[in-house]
């Protein structure tokens, strides 16, 4: 009886090891990148403890069919070596390989010596494990206990240091059943494309001519600076004309949640003023934490009721994470739904690497462009643009060969319709239109930002190198309505001659731009 109840332990150890080891990444990535979900961490968590119980319930019974059997020892050996095998393969993965959640498909040459690489470290604790099987087995609790006290340091750390941040995309969501109907009478439309860059926008529309026709009624602003050059700190810059003052802090805590709150309930957050000169206000980011979901400000904001979404993308970075490479390609793309790293406000995700967010957005606006019932509306709509996966062309058809430049010139299809829908609908002229970056291509502060003032007529797209930054749209934005003293518009400066692109710094890497692993 006390041999079998030794084994009955080393059983237990091992899948209690096994179980944490495969669900203890779930809890870390939520537990450090809350603010890219749209639930809380408690039923969370209550869900992985469960699945936790029945795997390790599930692993410690098929051992105990085999206690009294001399390959017990070895099984249970085993299950150890594979655990850590398993916990060895993350820093591997996070930091030596610098890999992110994208899985992989098919072996080739760039990816072989990663794949190569980590089989070598996952079968040396395998070796280990069958070489030593009978010491393994029998301080299988030991073993278990360190390596799951340690797992937990990487969960607990985050929870201790930064309390979840109390933000209103827990209980609000983004409805878009109006996102294409137009005001009858006055339209203000600020769209932001994502990574829309100087150089990169310049490059573009060197590229493609017919651009400098398509925006001749606009004022480029080629000297705009975003300070802080990372999206959930842009967008709330030039939507409220209040910077985040933290600046050498940028996570996504409850210090920046409190600051989403604050900034745009002021009486300078385009949401609070148009709202009072009568505009019905709408704002479709394209990632979490990037507006205030306030109902009382937002008027396309609805009840969450689904977090079906979230979830998916939750499980897909998952098992990006613990799903070796070698296995990845023969699984098959059956076996992964490859999301986006982050799920919209909308409960939109990316899908397929080809389902792209301009793709879709490209779509509605042809079918769904409408005049809505509204008079006056406010619209703010952020598109992928340049940013990755890079994965269409400037048709926006689905292709791995393309670049950049080509991916924006297909976004830039999205801005051809809308300016085309405003005309055919009469709305054009009276129609207030920002089109800007929240950052550069390579995340440094440098953007374009074209601006159409209403009944503005041109012959060709033409540039203002006045220094700026993107505070001034919304100075800018309140001047030209009247709601603002007219000396805050960038027009009412004196024009600068845009000699050409300006000498570019180094690219920032935020922290906020990848996950935390």
């Amino acid at each position: 009886m006390p041999h079998l109840s030794c084994r009955d332990l080393s059983a237990f150890s091992a899948g209690l090891l096994l179980a944490m080891t495969l669900v203890l990444p779930a809890a870390v990535l939520y537990s450090r990148n809350t603010a890219e979900f749209t639930f809380r961490a408690a039923p969370l968590f209550a869900s992985l403890a469960l699945i936790v119980l029945l795997l390790t319930l599930l692993l410690y019974g098929c051992q105990r069919l085999i206690r009294r059997s001399s390959t017990f020892i070895a099984v249970n050996a085993l299950l150890i070596g594979a655990s850590f095998a398993l916990w060895l393969r993350m820093p591997l993965h996070s930091y030596l390989l610098d890999r992110n959640d994208t899985l992989i498909s098919s072996f080739d040459p760039n990816i072989l010596s990663a794949v190569v690489l980590e089989a070598l470290v996952m079968l040396l604790p395998l070796c280990l494990a069958w070489r030593f099987r009978q010491w393994v087995s029998q301080n299988a609790w030991r073993l278990a206990g360190v390596a799951i006290c340690t797992q937990l340091v990487p969960l607990i750390s985050p929870a201790l240091s930064r309390p979840q941040a109390e933000s209103r995309h827990f209980e609000y969501t983004v409805g878009e059943g109006q996102k294409f109907a137009f005001g009858s009478q006055a339209n203000v439309i600020i769209v932001v494309v994502d990574c829309l860059g100087e150089q990169i926008f310049k490059e573009t529309v060197d590229q493609y001519e017919e651009l400098s026709e398509l925006f001749k009624d606009f004022v480029c602003f080629d000297r705009m600076s975003s300070p802080i050059p990372s999206t959930q700190f842009a967008v709330p810059a030039l939507l409220t004309g209040i910077e985040y003052p933290q600046k050498d802090d940028h996570e996504l805590d409850d210090k920046h949640a409190r600051y989403l709150k604050q900034a745009f309930s002021t009486d300078s957050s385009l949401f609070v003023a148009l709202k009072k000169a009568g505009y019905r206000c709408e704002g479709y980011p394209y990632v979490l934490q990037t507006i205030s979901y306030d109902p009382a400000l937002l008027d396309n904001a609805v009840r969450l009721s689904s977090h079906s979404r979230s979830r998916q993308t939750l499980l897909d970075v998952w098992m990006a994470t613990v799903t070796p490479f070698f296995l990845q390609p023969i699984l098959g793309n059956t076996y992964f739904s490859v999301t986006d790293r982050f799920v919209t406000p909308g409960e939109y995700t990316m899908g397929h690497v080809f389902d792209s967010h301009d793709c879709g957005i490209y779509r509605r606006i042809q079918a769904e462009a409408r005049i809505g019932e509204d008079q006056k509306v406010f619209k703010y709509i952020h598109l992928q643009g340049p940013h990755v996966p890079i994965a269409t062309d400037e048709n926006l058809e689905p292709t791995l060969e393309t670049s950049r430049v080509r991916q924006l010139r297909g976004s830039m299809l999205i801005l051809e319709v809308l300016l085309e829908k405003l005309q055919e609908f009469g709305l054009y002229d009276q129609s207030l239109l920002v089109i800007t970056g929240d950052h550069s291509e390579r995340y440094t502060p440098e953007v374009a930002t074209l601006i159409k003032r209403p009944g503005a007529k041109g012959s060709t797209l033409s540039y203002n190198a006045v220094p700026c930054t993107i505070t001034d749209i919304n100075r800018t934005v309140r001047a030209e309505l009247g709601l603002a003293p007219a000396g805050e518009s960038l027009f009412s400066r004196e024009p600068v001659a845009s000699s050409g692109t300006r000498e570019l710094p180094p690219p920032v890497l935020w922290s906020v731009k990848d996950w935390t692993y």
